[in-house]
């Protein structure tokens, strides 16, 4: 994620920055009078430490500017009036665990991205296509730069098959020996990191797809009644744990 931290202490601010960056993050760090629209660039998130009686007018400025979910740090003595004050925003009453901050701003990002549409999901698995970002249930899941690409593209086309040729030349610009190779290489670290068997199923001497087939057309018996099927949720909006499992249904 890219994550935005607006910190005037420079102690606190590096330590953010450290914490952050541990969780394997992106970090722009600004002091409030260096804010600008240049901070906002591909920002998932924003993470405020506030003195609050100070700082009401910069998380305005925050909100005016970009449209990244807020997490305020917050003394307890201040909540009572944050809540007034800032009823949308997500808090965290400091001093804050830095597992707890990672988990907090993994999750804020995930809801926004829910609201936004743009994510897909099926089984427990989430991928939000323009975060980078992977869940497997509520567990992260760290891909490197291509296996994020391999991913990326068979979930956009969620319940389709892509072929071999189409990921290849989408992710390494040509199709070869070398790339074939990478591709399979690529493949096995995904699914060994989501280590979800049904997820990315190979369909034998064409390519991929990312989990259940797109639903087709009710099959008919020979005597002209419905015959069960099985119906698959694929979902880019329902975070629910049941998207993507099976459930029995007779027309």
């Amino acid at each position: 994620m890219h994550i935005l931290v607006v910190e005037e202490d420079q102690e606190q601010g590096r330590a953010l920055v450290d914490t952050l960056g541990w969780g394997g993050h992106s970090i722009i760090w600004c002091q409030r009078d260096a804010i600008g629209y240049t901070c906002y660039l591909n920002t998932d998130a924003i993470l405020v430490d506030v003195g609050l009686r100070t700082d009401l007018d910069t998380l305005d400025r925050l909100h005016q500017i970009s449209p990244a979910p807020v997490l305020i740090l917050v003394a307890h003595a201040d909540v009572a009036a944050l809540r007034e004050a800032a009823p949308t925003d997500e808090y965290l009453v400091k001093p804050v665990d830095a597992n707890q901050l990672l988990r907090k701003l993994e999750q804020i990002v995930h809801q926004a991205a829910l609201r936004a549409n743009r994510v897909v999901t099926a089984l427990d698995v989430t991928v939000d296509l323009e975060a980078r970002a992977v869940w497997v249930g509520e567990q992260t899941v760290l891909l490197t730069a291509k296996e994020f690409e391999v991913l990326s593209i068979l979930a956009r086309h969620a319940g389709q098959v892509v072929s071999r040729r189409n990921i290849e030349e989408a992710v390494w610009g040509t199709m070869n020996n070398s790339t074939s190779r990478s591709l399979n290489v690529h493949m096995t670290t995904l699914r060994a990191k989501i280590n979800r068997p049904a997820l990315i199923q190979t369909i034998h001497g064409f390519g991929y797809r990312f989990g259940a087939p797109s639903p087709g057309p009710v099959a008919k018996s020979p005597d002209g009644a419905s015959a069960p099927t099985r119906t698959y949720l694929l979902s880019s909006a329902d975070p629910s744990p049941d998207r993507g499992r099976p459930h029995a249904n007779t027309a």
